[in-house]
């Protein structure tokens, strides 16, 4: 399978640096190395934002990309993640007084399975503690939420009330903090699901107050 494309989320109050440093124990936990910073630019043919992947350049650290990045209107920092042997592009777009956040796999990522782990699994478990430690309210990937730019939870949420939950066979991450989703809305669209649907987007609750559906991991890691 291909890897998926951008895993958009919503924005953060915090400046472009404090973002990066907020999740800077969760990295060193899994030995990100920072390797190269490229460029978020706007494409005023797309009228959005996109990387300038032409133009990378190598770093050494965090702080050198953040150094290149003083001037830019965003960076997306390419990181070697030590503990899987792959490669993961994280995200980060100055916004008014806010950043807004976004993470890229290369294509293994959500295939490994460190540790005796099912695949798909260390790709969730790394989500989940991502988004709840950057402070994220929401996170999607899958059609229509893609973009390295801010996740707009509550055009997530009114997508789901009018259309309903996704469906097979689209692939897809979801996360949705209960501030914003309560556990009550939530088993209303449950509910409106067939069987092969619940069993293609598993749901799940994190401990730290959020509402899963994923479609990448087939083990129910969080019931152990």
């Amino acid at each position: 399978m291909s890897s998926p494309p951008w895993f958009q989320m919503s924005a953060v109050p915090l400046s472009l640096e404090q973002a990066v440093n907020q999740s800077q124990l969760l990295r060193a936990s899994h030995r990100f190395i920072a390797r190269r910073a490229l460029r978020i630019l706007w494409d005023p043919d797309s009228k959005s934002f996109d990387v300038d992947f032409p133009n990378d350049q190598p770093v050494q650290s965090d702080a050198h990309a953040l150094e290149l990045a003083r001037t830019w209107d965003g960076v997306a920092i390419t990181y070697d993640v030590m503990s899987i042997r792959a490669t993961l592009y994280l995200g980060f777009l100055r916004r008014a007084e806010a950043t807004c956040l976004s993470l890229e796999t290369d294509s293994q990522v959500p295939y490994v399975t460190p540790n005796g782990m099912a695949e798909g699994e260390w790709f969730e478990r790394f989500m989940c503690d991502y988004v709840n430690t950057c402070g994220v309210k929401a996170c999607a990937s899958g059609p229509g939420w893609h973009s390295i730019e801010s996740l707009d939870a509550d055009q997530l949420i009114a997508k789901w009330r009018s259309e309903g939950l996704p469906k097979r066979p689209s692939r897809g991450f979801y996360m949705v903090s209960k501030d914003l989703l309560s556990s009550t809305d939530m088993d209303s669209f449950l509910r409106g699901r067939d069987e092969k649907d619940s069993r293609w987007l598993r749901y799940f609750q994190t401990p730290t107050g959020y509402h899963v559906l994923s479609t990448w991991s087939r083990r129910d890691w969080w019931a152990t």
